[in-house]
């Protein structure tokens, strides 16, 4: 009975084990609508002499033997022929991480049919080659000194170790060759490093300089490591054929460089020649601007990256730069993919000011979970012709591929440890990877050859799901519906799909307005955007109101992951929509358009002619005679909405006499979706209560043998009222002689003046002056007047008859006419001197010229004016 348990025992715990293990953890570990199958990777495992080529099933359609094992990249010619890196043994470079030293060309058929060793006592390949259109290729090679030579450079002796390569120093190479025969080739151009160096070190020694006047060079004294001899560790190389460049990833700098083909090799030892007349200096650098002292830690935005490369033209993003951002060393590790837009060329110059720019990345691809995707060396990512990206994750050694959103649709595992094969199914182990590459169907290479699966390259593989396609996608529906009615002007189109569909290089989509071609968006704008199933189409203009909308889908605009098209169009006739006929409109505004003497401290309020609410983008903003006072962001609660009305709230309070301007933005939508028009410059405008201002003072400031027994009086622009206890203080030569409250019995207070009648008479021949501290005069909106100086009103008095203002006889002179617009002519039974003066409301005088008895008073302002002639105040005269 014991025996019969025990046996059932073993047979539940085995059928246990047998469920557990049908997990696939190698080979194709997960696909869905999204991936491209059509096309193929590439990949060598580090330590192993076999390189693969898989489809994305992850079957094996070829591979290769080789005589070395990976050292580390490796590329497929035009023709198809295996161009690799492999590691050469050596003593000199034994312990360097990335070594290579031999280039290896295969044919198809796995024949070796040209090798070249670059490796000497101070040469060696590591890391990365790239084969240039005309068959050259470029490789990236570490340079040794001696620490004697780098310090007869400007290194400082403190930054060298106290161990292992106390003795040396590695700068980094570029040589391209032409390969010849069988085990030759010719060097055709080279560029070094050293030849390209600043110090700030040692003025007494050769590249002496302020760093950070010279970012084209590189200084010598600087790396995130500086004890190491591995100074730079560049560990990618890569070439744009249109610019004629070279980029360089250097990983103990945390930067990426940009250099020029375009020289001869005694041009790239220099600093001036090629297309850009730089010779081999640095063109431009971007990652981090501490390494040519223009920025701190917390400028960095590169962290150990690897495999920087222009995305290749045709490409989603064709002309930027690509990379894996490893992440060692950021605050939380985790690992990035990231695209950077290098600025354009201006004058061969890539930067006017530093640090380099851009300031971020144009694209990032992270986890959700950042921690959760973290690769502190090697690995790499490459845009595939679809838009996706296939990422290398080096030392987990696992490829996947994400959308633009970043939507993981295809994952694999690589089953190789060196040269040990990994039984599928099994606990998955880590294993190193460099980086891996893809090609499409379409390349040349695979012309006639055969590329039918040979299976998979993992032991003992489980089951797979991936199946290719045989039905053609087709369209489920589409958004708006045929004969919607009232839809926005700002709607996105929607077409759905019964499976996941990509975007073509052909095909679009046409947009009529009332029978009329408006717009048509090819299907690889950024207009038409993929999620899964659903393509969003965005018209790059609102559709026009009331128009009556047909839209028209080309055929093979769109494909599925399989490669089948969908090849049905959308006809016009299918797709038909109206859409909404007016905006909101505005029926009223407070303050009113060109409304005057508005209280400063008003709110801005309007009124549609029906019910809108705030959008989540746009502005309202307030000028102060064209300056910006504020701007008000539509989510702001300074914005509130009731209904049809709309009540702004400023900041602060308008400034007095100012012109206020109010600019709307297209932030109120109605019920149909549709936006209010813009309210742009002189469409709404009011203007601000001035402050309260003297318009007239008696007597006038400045004036001569005024009489002694004269009363004050101050006439403003405006009504006035007194709000605080405030005094009157006049003084005579200087001395108070007055010190009265604007509330006393000798002060009468009007509507718009201020009267003040003088209890004794002021001295002979006296300077009489008058002061007014203004905060306590205030306009009807609370406005205060500035005040009155006792020096800008001031007069002399003197005893006897006719002398005050009141008092002035004119019989002997007559004006006309009065008011006057320009010309006031004098009457006059004597002789009238050459000129005459005016005295303005302020005291301010203006001298003219009497010419035929007539003055011209054309260029004055309007006002009032007292007229003077041989000291003798004659009349007032009115400007009009």
């Amino acid at each position: 009975m014991i025996l019969r348990y025990f046996s059932l025992f073993v047979l539940f715990t085995l059928f246990i084990v047998n469920i557990q293990s049908q997990t696939k953890t190698y080979g194709q570990t997960f696909k869905t609508y999204g991936g491209d199958e059509n096309g193929y990777v590439l990949f060598s495992p580090i330590g192993s002499d076999s390189t693969f080529l898989i489809n994305k099933c992850g079957q094996r359609v070829h591979s290769w033997k080789n005589v070395t094992t990976p050292g580390m990249s490796l590329y497929l010619k035009p023709n198809g022929n295996l161009v690799k890196a492999g590691v050469y043994s050596d003593t000199t470079f034994n312990t360097a991480g990335g070594k290579g030293g031999a280039i290896e060309e295969y044919d198809w058929d796995g024949n070796l049919i040209w090798s070249y060793v670059v490796l000497n006592d101070s040469l060696l390949q590591h890391h990365d080659i790239e084969i240039l259109p005309n068959g050259n290729i470029l490789i990236l090679a570490w340079h040794q000194i001696s620490n004697i030579k780098a310090m007869s450079l400007g290194r400082k002796s403190e930054n060298f170790s106290n161990g292992v390569g106390d003795d040396i120093l590695w700068g980094e190479k570029i040589i391209e060759i032409k390969p010849i025969g069988s085990d030759s080739a010719e060097v055709v151009w080279e560029w070094d490093l050293f030849d390209h160096i600043i110090q700030d070190y040692d003025q007494q020694l050769p590249n002496f300089g302020v760093v950070s006047n010279n970012p084209q060079l590189m200084n010598i004294n600087y790396a995130l490591d500086l004890k190491t001899y591995d100074w730079i560790h560049a560990n990618s190389v890569a070439y744009n054929q249109e610019l004629d460049q070279i980029v360089i990833s250097c990983h103990n700098i945390s930067e990426f460089w940009i250099i020029d083909h375009s020289t001869t090799i005694a041009e790239s030892k220099s600093h001036s020649g090629g297309l850009y007349n730089k010779g081999g200096d640095i063109l431009y650098r971007w990652g981090n601007p501490a390494a040519y002292n223009s920025g701190s830690q917390s400028d960095r935005k590169l962290f150990r990256q690897h495999d920087a490369h222009w995305i290749p033209k045709g490409y989603l993003d064709e002309g930027k730069i690509m990379l894996f951002n490893n992440g060692s060393g950021r605050d939380t590790a985790y690992s990035s993919v990231e695209i950077i837009e290098v600025p354009d060329l201006s004058n061969n110059n890539y930067t006017s000011s530093l640090p380099y720019g851009p300031i971020s990345q144009y694209w990032i691809y992270k986890d959700s979970v950042p921690t959760r995707f973290f690769d502190p060396i090697i690995s790499g990512a490459r845009r595939l012709p679809n838009g996706n990206t296939l990422i290398c994750s080096g030392t987990k050694s696992l490829f996947f591929e994400v959308t633009p959103n970043g939507k993981t649709v295809w994952k694999y595992k690589n089953p190789y440890i060196a040269n040990i094969k990994q039984t599928d199914g099994t606990t998955p182990k880590n294993a190193n990877v460099f980086r891996c590459s893809f090609y499409p169907d379409t390349f040349s290479g695979f012309k006639n050859k055969n590329m039918l699966p040979k299976g998979y390259i993992e032991k003992n593989p489980l089951p797979s799901s991936c199946i290719y396609g045989v039905k053609q996608p087709f369209v489920v529906s589409f958004t708006p519906a045929k004969l919607s009615k009232k839809v926005s002007q700002n709607t996105v189109l929607r077409i759905k799909f019964d499976r996941g569909v990509l975007k073509r290089n052909v095909g679009g989509i046409d947009i009529y307005s009332n029978n009329q071609l408006i717009e048509y968006i090819p299907s690889n704008s950024n207009n038409i955007t993929v999620d899964e199933k659903t393509v969003f189409i965005t018209p790059t203009n609102p559709l026009p109101l009331g128009a009556v909308i047909k839209v028209r889908m080309r055929v093979n605009s769109f494909i599925d992951s399989s490669g089948l098209i969908a090849s049905k169009s959308i006809d016009s006739s299918e797709w038909i929509f109206t859409i909404v006929n007016f905006s909101p409109q505005i029926v009223s505004k407070s303050p009113n358009h060109n409304e005057t003497n508005v209280n400063p401290t008003t709110k801005i309020k309007f009124k549609f002619n029906e019910k809108v609410s705030k959008v989540n983008v746009g502005y309202i903003e307030l000028y102060e005679s064209f300056v910006l006072k504020e701007r008000i962001n539509i989510t702001s609660n300074q914005i509130m909405v009731s209904d049809s009305s709309v009540e702004v709230t400023p900041t602060s309070s308008f400034l007095p006499g100012k012109t206020i301007f109010v600019l709307l933005d297209s932030c109120f939508v109605n019920e149909d979706g549709v936006k209010n028009k813009r309210i742009e410059f002189s469409q709404w405008q009011f203007l601000t209560q001035p402050e309260p201002k003297v318009a007239e003072l008696t007597p006038l400031n400045q004036s001569k043998n005024i009489a002694v027994d004269s009363d004050l009086k101050i006439k403003f622009n405006q009504n006035i009222q007194i709000t605080l206890p405030c005094n009157i203080s006049i003084y005579e030569n200087n001395v108070l002689l007055l010190n009265s409250s604007l509330s006393g019995q000798n002060v009468v207070v009007d509507s718009n003046s201020i009267s003040v009648s003088v209890p004794n008479n002021f001295k002979n021949n006296a300077r009489i002056s008058i002061g007014i501290n203004g905060a306590c005069i205030k306009n009807n909106f609370g406005i205060p007047f500035v005040g009155l100086d006792s020096s800008a009103w001031h007069f002399n008095s003197i005893k006897g008859q006719n002398n005050s203002i009141k008092d002035v006889k004119t019989n002997s002179i007559s004006i006309y006419p009065n008011p006057s617009q320009g010309l006031v002519h004098l009457v006059s039974n004597i002789t009238l001197p050459n000129t005459c003066v005016l005295i303005d409301c302020l005291g301010k005088t203006h001298h003219l010229n009497i010419n035929n008895n007539t003055i011209n008073i054309n260029e004055f302002v309007s006002g009032v004016y007292l007229l003077v002639i041989d000291n003798q105040v004659i009349s007032k005269i009115i400007k009009e």
